[in-house]
């Protein structure tokens, strides 16, 4: 793991091999307990101003919070990461990528930090584009692990369920 790590931090990048390798970490939040550290390093360190990798650094800051030791550290770096999706949504607010990424800090966030606000709206936008487009992100593997994710950690109605089971 960390010989692939290495080798993601050392091969050049352009903003879509970037998204590819953002994509792919952030998927290992849930395998690893300090993944988001590494996407955010790694997004620190080539900066852009695309929207959606915007997102993607708010959201691994945001998820570092577990990460991190001292309480005071853990609340900055989920107001850090809170802040650098709602501008990313600023930026490109139908993006249904980044509002997953939204939609999956908020799902997860704890309930005391009070951002859960967008769960219901996010959720509409992803599930909308999912049906109307599946080959929304040109990446059947991304598109099987949103699907998966929304399946196993955001409340669905029955209706969104079945169109879930149908898309996968």
């Amino acid at each position: 793991m960390y010989l692939i790590w290495l080798l993601l931090l050392v091969l050049p990048t352009n903003e879509s091999g970037l998204l590819t390798q953002s994509r792919q970490l952030f998927f290992d939040f849930n395998n690893e307990k300090c993944a988001p550290e590494k996407l955010f390093d790694l997004l620190e360190k080539n900066s852009t101003n695309d929207p959606v990798l915007l997102a993607y650094k708010g959201s691994a800051r945001a998820s570092s919070a577990d990460c991190a030791f001292l309480p005071n550290t853990k609340l900055k770096r989920f107001k850090e990461g809170k802040y650098l999706i709602n501008e990313a949504i600023k930026l490109d607010k139908s993006n249904a990528e980044i509002r997953f990424l939204r939609l999956s800090v908020q799902s997860k966030a704890p309930g005391f930090l009070g951002y859960n606000e967008n769960i219901s709206e996010d959720k509409i936008i992803v599930l909308s584009a999912l049906t109307n487009n599946y080959q929304l992100w040109n990446d059947q593997s991304f598109t099987h692990q949103v699907i998966s994710f929304l399946q196993e950690n955001v409340d669905l109605t029955d209706q969104e369920s079945k169109l879930l089971q149908q898309l996968n």
